[in-house]
């Protein structure tokens, strides 16, 4: 038999056989009763009453006031001479379910507008020994399955397909302990999208919130009751809206309570209405939507440039939501703070500041905080561009052009820095024939080949980096070169500039210069200019350096600003300078060692590429650049010196 409390049980006692053709009789008239009560529409509960001994039929009730929206005449299932009434009544969202007291059990789907039938299907049941059966007492429905409470011992939960009745799953319910070898059972079922919930008849009552999975006990709930003077009204039946607890009460007259599922607070007191004296014995939420956080995007990527995007926050599920936007960077800025929606779509503005940043890629995070559910981030990306050309700006020559073979003209750029990377352009700017531009190049070297013999090219060249900008350097200054004149059949010979060219061995009694020196090509390991003092670079062989200590015996000579005779020319295409071996050159000096006078020995200073007064107190015991032929009283200065020995 079905059991319940209080009228509950009265009513089963009333419940009979009925009539099929005197039911027929009340139906038209209960119907035209209910339908007359316009409906409000909102959120809902379901009350299942006692009409007449021949019919029950559900109401809907606001559950914001108790107001009664319409009722409905509810389905029963008929055998001959038989009828089953309806016991339990639960929502799908969609439409209403019954569960019937026929053998077996059958749930019946009700239209929630006008309560035609739409469905019927069997119930399971549980089998305690040949011939006996524990049937279906409750029924539920989670939003996609029906499930049914059977009172074995233990408790079981059948979770069914609504569809064609098959048993889809079997739990076996917890019990709540009241002793040391006594527990109270499941008395009523209810359910929502994620749990179960097994109403135990406690004193005060108490909700197990079970894991539709498995069966396993999640958390217990106390529960509130009624209070009426001295009377407390405990909980007789149970079920959940997907976001509160509801509570049907015996009080008279009847009481649903909404409570939360989490803390068993009191959340409100909903007094239902009656049917000609009869009260609501079975209640049934319609379910409501949660307030669900959307955005309109996961993520914001401003670029190199923009400063200025939006997205769009909204509530897609139901009620109000609220929700409060923080951000983790400081060249992030979110407007508004916080917002409101019941559906509507909010616009949320969101701005970067590339001021006072580095070039680079730079990530941050906007968090939604909504007052219901989870949080939500979006990901903000940026790029602060590199605005700054490689240095040296403008680019310079470390070798300016020159000719390296009879048709071609070598030349090679300071090498340029920068933390993205450089590449190089060398561009002829003459226009001659046979010239040709490198086009960017990883290299600071170039030779162009293929040249016009006896022409001269010139050149100019400039540097850029490899960041997305691609920042150029200024050109460098323009240098030009001259390939070799053509082949003759003259043995001396000279160009149109005055270059002689001889193909034997050159004799003469006299060599007159315009200048004072005599020059060597040698190779140096750093950029190396006219006047600077160079000392042997110990960590490569033959290659030279500028001095780095004071008084080195490593010294070599002077960088010639014009030499008179040049020895050696170009081979390899590498980084040269121009060692004066012999005769009078300007050199870069210092006063570390004192004024300078003539007639006084140099030697390397501390300052890298300069020379120095030797004191010449003691012997000397470093190697001598030579002696000055001018004087020098300030910090620096630059005087002719005849190179001697080293």
């Amino acid at each position: 038999m079905f059991e319940r409390m209080g009228s509950v049980m009265r009513f089963h006692r009333r419940e009979a056989r009925e009539s099929v053709a005197l039911r027929c009789a009340f139906a038209f008239l209960i119907l035209f009763y209910c339908l007359s009560i316009p409906g409000l529409g909102g959120t809902a509960l379901w009350g299942l009453v006692y009409g007449t001994p021949y019919l029950r039929y559900g109401l809907r009730i606001d559950s914001s006031n108790g107001s009664q929206l319409s009722c409905i005449p509810l389905p029963s299932y008929s055998e001959p001479g038989v009828t089953y009434n309806p016991r339990a009544i639960t929502s799908d969202g969609a439409a209403l379910w019954v569960l019937v007291g026929s053998w077996p059990r059958r749930a019946m789907k009700a239209n929630p507008a006008n309560g035609a039938l739409l469905a019927t299907i069997e119930l399971p049941a549980y089998q305690v020994n040949p011939g006996h059966w524990n049937a279906a007492t409750d029924i539920t429905h989670d939003g996609t399955d029906l499930w049914v409470l059977c009172k074995s011992t233990p408790r079981r939960a059948y979770k069914v397909n609504p569809t064609n009745g098959n048993v889809l799953d079997t739990l076996i319910l917890p019990n709540y302990p009241t002793g040391i070898s006594s527990y109270a059972q499941a008395a009523q079922l209810g359910s929502d999208a994620e749990f179960l919930w097994v109403l135990v008849l406690t004193d005060p009552r108490r909700a197990l919130k079970v894991d539709p999975d498995d069966g396993s006990q999640l958390d217990t709930v106390v529960l509130p009751g009624y209070q009426s003077g001295s009377t407390t009204y405990l909980a007789s039946n149970i079920a959940s809206d997907g976001l509160s607890l509801w509570l049907l009460v015996e009080s008279n007259p009847r009481r649903a309570l909404e409570v939360d599922p989490e803390t068993g607070a009191l959340l409100s007191t909903v007094t239902l209405p009656e049917r000609d004296s009869e009260l609501v014995y079975d209640l049934a939420p319609e379910s409501r939507s949660a307030p669900v956080l959307s955005v309109s995007t996961s993520a914001l990527d401003f670029g190199a440039s923009s400063t200025d995007l939006a997205f769009e926050a909204w509530n897609s599920g139901g009620g109000t939501l609220s929700y409060a936007l923080s951000d983790d960077r400081p060249w992030i800025g979110v407007s508004p703070e916080s917002g409101t929606s019941t559906g509507e779509h909010d616009s949320i503005a969101v701005e970067v500041s590339r001021s006072g940043l580095a070039p680079g890629h730079y990530t941050g995070h906007i968090t939604i905080q909504p007052d219901y559910g989870s949080d939500l981030a979006i990901d903000v990306s940026m790029d602060v561009p590199d605005t700054t050309p490689p240095d040296p700006d403008p680019a310079s020559w470390a070798v300016t052009p020159n000719s390296t073979g009879a048709d071609q003209i070598s030349m090679q750029t300071a090498t340029a820095t920068d933390p993205s990377g450089v590449e190089y352009y060398f561009e002829e700017t003459s226009g001659n024939p046979g010239s040709d531009d490198s086009g960017w190049q990883d290299s600071p070297d170039y030779t162009d080949i293929g040249l016009d013999l006896g022409t001269e090219y010139c050149y100019r060249v400039r540097a850029r980096d490899k960041s997305t900008n691609q920042n150029a350097t200024a050109w460098s200054n323009v240098a030009c070169a001259t390939t070799r004149p053509p082949e003759t059949a003259a043995a001396f010979r000279s160009d149109m500039e005055g270059h002689l060219f001889a193909d034997g061995t050159f004799h003469a009694r006299q060599f007159l210069t315009g200048a004072a020196d005599v020059a060597e090509w040698v190779v140096v390991s750093e950029p190396a200019e006219a006047g600077d003092v160079l000392e042997l670079d110990p960590g490569n062989a033959a290659t030279y350096r500028l001095s780095h200590s004071a008084c080195s015996s490593l010294v070599a000579g002077v960088i010639s600003t014009k030499p008179g005779v040049v020895l050696g020319q170009g081979g390899t295409f590498v980084q040269r300078g121009l060692l004066a071996l012999t005769g009078i050159v300007p050199v870069k000096v210092t006063n570390e060692g004192g004024p300078i006078e003539p007639g006084h020995l140099l030697v390397t200073s501390s300052t890298p590429g300069h020379a120095m007064r030797w004191s010449g107190s003691e012997p000397c015991p470093c190697a001598l650049v030579g002696k000055a032929l001018e004087p020098m009283t300030g910090s620096f200065g630059v005087i002719l010196v005849l190179l001697t020995a080293h």
